[in-house]
């Protein structure tokens, strides 16, 4: 059934008769067999109705504050994909929101990020908590701040701050603008060597020098604890060359 067009207006000119109402009892009552009510009110019974349904007819078109909660057995009327920020979100809607983040919660790898050196792809640590680049480049800043600081791990099966291994190229290098400072430098904590080189084929540990410096700097220090066989050092309180061999400690001289 379609809206009708047309309300029934009656009673609303100025010279219409709708007062006086009738009386509470008669409200009650009603009318009786072979009354001839008064035209007040009919009249007045057909205004109000009229009322009411000007009323009715124009909700469509206002805010309504609803003060109980109202059960639509029909379903909730269908309405549009929410815009403004006190919009009320459609389920459509919040199921897709809902349904993207429980599947972004529960992946491995979110926004397909991989352990692997891959390109144009985010990072994620694997189950050892490692995560592999391809070649990196790092420039340190103006004012002595470092291009990589890195500091290993302590404690058993701990790992090596940096670990490079190169197959035809260099697994690290390092190149210094500054000619002051160094472009590695390596300080041992604890048990570890300050830097530790392993060979295949070529050199494990390969410096140039330039028109001022040296290609490889070892600064005095405390002799060591316990050395370790292919320890290298010099000893701070003799300024002498030290190096560990067999078990033993050998100085080196120079002639």
């Amino acid at each position: 059934m379609s809206k009708p067009t047309q309300l029934p207006r009656w009673a609303t000119g100025g010279s219409a008769k709708v007062t006086p109402e009738p009386t509470e009892g008669k409200k009650d009552l009603g009318f009786v067999a072979s009354e001839k009510p008064p035209e007040s009110y009919v009249n007045w019974a057909f205004r109000r109705i009229y009322d009411w349904l000007v009323y009715l007819d124009g909700l469509t078109n206002e805010a309504l504050t609803w003060a109980a909660k109202h059960t639509f057995n029909a379903g909730l009327a269908s309405g549009v994909a929410p815009s403004g920020a006190t919009d009320v979100v459609r389920k459509t809607e919040l199921d897709a929101e809902t349904t993207a983040r429980t599947t972004h919660e529960s992946l491995t790898s979110p926004h397909s990020a991989t352990a692997a050196a891959t390109a144009a792809r985010l990072t994620l640590r694997d189950a050892n908590g490692g995560v592999a680049f391809g070649p990196v480049v790092a420039t340190g800043l103006d004012g002595g701040a470092s291009a990589v600081h890195a500091v290993g791990g302590s404690g058993a099966n701990s790992h090596a701050a940096i670990e490079a291994n190169g197959v035809s190229a260099e697994g690290l290098h390092a190149q210094t603008v500054d000619p002051s400072a160094p472009a590695v430098a390596a300080v041992a904590y604890g048990a570890g060597p300050g830097v530790q080189a392993v060979s295949d084929s070529g050199p494990g540990v390969q410096a140039i020098g330039n028109a001022t410096r040296a290609p490889l700097q070892i600064l005095p220090s405390s002799a060591p604890s316990a050395p370790a066989n292919g320890d290298v050092w010099i000893d701070a309180s003799s300024n002498m060359l030290k190096v560990r061999i067999n078990g033993v400690t050998k100085t080196v001289t120079l002639t």
